[in-house]
């Protein structure tokens, strides 16, 4: 419309510029909102546990009809299948894990290693005299 007015002489080259870059922009925040509509896809494909793909819709929210009982809530089992609850969960597991460590070393420790070995001046003596034989115990 405005190059058909351009062309009569009731626009300027500006008003081109500026029309066209502003269908440039809307189709750049076309693309942009596509991209979020297959992230949000993911993510509740992810909470379904399928794999990822886009969801069929059916009729607009408006034209579809209301459950006749509506319960409060979320499910505990749907929770449980989000992202971010098993990675809070893992982390929390984690962190136990770090405490209990953590604890275990200011406590104090024993550590006792027995050693047996032999020791003659010749071999010859090594198997035939008990005072060859050397037994104990190491505590650290």
């Amino acid at each position: 419309m405005i190059k058909i007015q351009k062309a009569a002489g009731r626009a300027t080259e500006l008003a081109v510029q500026q029309f066209t870059a502003q269908l440039l922009s809307t189709r750049a925040l076309e693309a942009n909102i596509r991209q979020r509509i297959t992230e949000r896809e993911n993510g509740l494909n992810g909470l379904l546990g399928r794999y990822t793909g886009p969801i069929s819709r059916g009729a607009s929210i408006l034209d579809q009809p209301l459950p006749p009982n509506i319960r409060a809530g979320v499910p505990s089992g749907l929770l449980l299948r989000r992202p971010d609850i098993m990675e809070a969960e893992l982390q929390l597991a984690a962190a136990r894990a770090d405490i209990a460590a953590a604890r275990a070393a200011f406590l104090p420790s024993l550590i006792i290693s027995p050693y047996a070995g032999l020791n003659a001046t010749s071999a010859s003596l090594l198997l035939q005299t008990p005072q060859s034989i050397a037994i104990g115990a190491w505590a650290a």
